[in-house]
């Protein structure tokens, strides 16, 4: 039984469908969010249960264990303060839930006996690094500029340390741009594109997460794939290394995903802004996912074309978000 933190976000929920299509059972956990996906109601009581649970609270999370035989955890929940500007509490409040939460969830992993845990990094960890593709095995610059990267950077450093004296398996998961169903985050391009065209708005670009121009590109992997791979992570028998990328492999231009939209729903009208804003234009930064592949058969299911499809049909399929 896999006990998945923060199991009713937007990745949680789609890694709970993965593990349940590889004959896995799960505990989501929930802090403020209850809402169930329809098509996961089915399996509520057998091979998904729901627990509430402030991951900053050690002994109302060991007794999970208590309740379920968990043999596994997948460490996604995070806390981060919605535009805290000056809010000097604000921002520590962010770093003390977070590193909490990642030693609670260590805590108990050790305690429990589990297999494996698994945790969330982020791509932002390589900012700075200009050689590509991204590696694991890159050095990576000590300083961090935002708030998400510079947490995960301490957390792969607590995470490996905790890990290393407590004889737990610890694995760190360094996500790409992840986008799809069940996303609430409009200021990630994919995202919001795609929401406009089902909408018929005109997307508004500004405070949109990276650069919009039409050259420019990331690592844009679709939420499905991406909660395949941490499935398989979590239940491949043998890892042979402690840090893996998530993410599709391989970089997409902006106007590439604009083209995607537009291939079908016709009327969508987009103009992205031209050229390229990233500092080389010879640069198309995207995580090598050679790890990932080679430990657990791991490959990307959906080309854009197809996650694009299978995003509009979800959304025009009514669901409520």
């Amino acid at each position: 039984m896999i006990l998945i933190t923060g199991g009713l976000g937007f990745i949680g929920l789609n890694t709970a469908r993965a593990l349940l299509a590889l004959g896995e059972t799960c505990v989501l956990t929930r802090h403020q969010s209850a809402h169930l996906p329809e098509d996961l109601k089915d399996e509520m009581g057998t091979h998904l249960f729901i627990e509430p649970l402030d991951v900053t609270d050690i002994s109302a999370f060991l007794k999970l264990g208590e309740q379920y035989p968990i043999t596994g955890i997948i460490h996604l929940a995070a806390h981060w303060t919605r535009d805290p500007g000056t809010r000097a509490l604000a921002l520590f409040e962010d770093i003390q839930v977070n590193l909490t939460s990642l030693a609670n969830a260590l805590q108990a992993a050790q305690e429990w006996r589990v297999k494996r845990i698994s945790v969330a990094s982020t791509i932002s960890v390589y900012i700075g690094t200009t050689q590509v593709p991204w590696r694991e095995d890159q050095p990576l610059p000590l300083a961090a500029a935002l708030p998400i990267p510079a947490f995960k950077k301490c957390g792969e450093i607590v995470a490996d340390y905790l890990a290393t004296r407590t004889e737990v398996e610890c694995i760190t998961m360094r996500f790409g741009g992840i986008y799809g169903p069940l996303s609430r985050a409009r200021a990630v391009l994919p995202n919001l594109l795609v929401h406009a065209a089902i909408e018929g708005m005109k997307p508004e670009l500004v405070g949109i997460l990276g650069n919009t121009s039409r050259e420019d590109s990331y690592d844009m992997c679709y939420v499905k794939d991406a909660a395949r791979a941490i499935a398989l992570l979590q239940v491949t028998e043998t890892l042979h290394h402690q840090v893996y990328n998530v993410a599709s492999g391989r970089p997409t231009k902006n106007q590439d995903l604009a083209d995607a939209i537009k291939k079908v729903m016709p009327d969508f009208q987009i103009e992205l802004p031209p050229g390229h804003g990233w500092i080389d234009p010879s640069t198309l930064p995207f995580q090598d996912i050679t790890r990932l592949t080679e430990d657990t058969g791991y490959q990307p299911h959906h080309t854009m074309e197809q996650a694009i499809a299978d995003y509009i049909d979800w959304l025009r399929a009514g669901h409520e978000y």
